[in-house]
């Protein structure tokens, strides 16, 4: 994929809790307040023709993304990292094939909550934890995971923040806690170190700006 192309390819990474939810929901409103043409298409993946932008993430909420969410993330421990790994870049190849990658030949600006660069982070940590043997070049191997670095994003945000105030919110969600290990503090703390020392690509935020504030900026620029 052209350089040029994912441009307009935005994904937003970090620990569970941080707040990448709500920079979601802050783009959908901008856009809606804006008139925009998009599709939201992070609950069910559907015909976004015509759209100007979309919004996705990772996993996804159909076929193999739904079983990461319901059943794999929920019993952790009868799984391998790679294990896990393999069904994210199985789930994440359906999406890129389907969505990423058409969206993009058409010029849709894309927002995206999650990419391969959670594999890289997450898998090789839960790894480590298990005493299991997995680099993050096993992990880029996987077909799902190729095709997702061909068609990398223009833009990784990592939304900081400390793991304890992380843990924090996910214990007092309601409805929201998935009760998994990867969102336990310990395992909160070693993530954050990971993303912390991940060659992804940043821009620097204005003073006063919210990381809200620079999607919506780059999606008005």
């Amino acid at each position: 994929m052209k350089n040029s192309l994912c441009r307009r390819f935005i994904v937003i990474e970090g620990i569970d809790g941080c707040g990448k939810g709500v920079v979601m929901e802050g783009v959908v409103r901008l856009l809606a307040q804006k008139g925009a043409k998009f599709s939201d298409l992070r609950e069910k993946i559907s015909d976004f023709k015509g759209s100007d932008f979309i919004l996705t993430c990772e996993p996804t909420n159909e076929g193999k993304g739904q079983e990461i969410r319901s059943k794999i993330l929920k019993n952790l421990k009868d799984y391998s990292a790679m294990d896990v790994a393999e069904a994210f870049a199985q789930d994440r190849e359906i999406l890129y094939r389907n969505v990423i990658v058409p969206a993009l030949e058409k010029g849709i600006f894309i927002i995206q909550d999650r990419s391969f660069v959670s594999s890289l982070v997450y898998q090789v940590v839960q790894a480590e934890q298990n005493n299991e043997s997995l680099a993050q070049k096993d992990v880029l191997s996987l077909a799902g995971n190729v095709l997702a670095v061909e068609n990398a994003p223009g833009l990784v945000i990592v939304q900081q923040i400390k793991p304890e105030v992380a843990h924090s919110r996910l214990t007092n969600r309601t409805g929201k806690m998935d009760g998994t290990d990867f969102e336990k503090i310990g395992f909160l703390k070693k993530i954050a170190e990971m993303y912390n020392s991940q060659a992804v690509s940043y821009t620097h935020l204005r003073a006063h700006e919210t990381v809200l504030d620079l999607v919506c900026r780059l999606l008005l620029e």
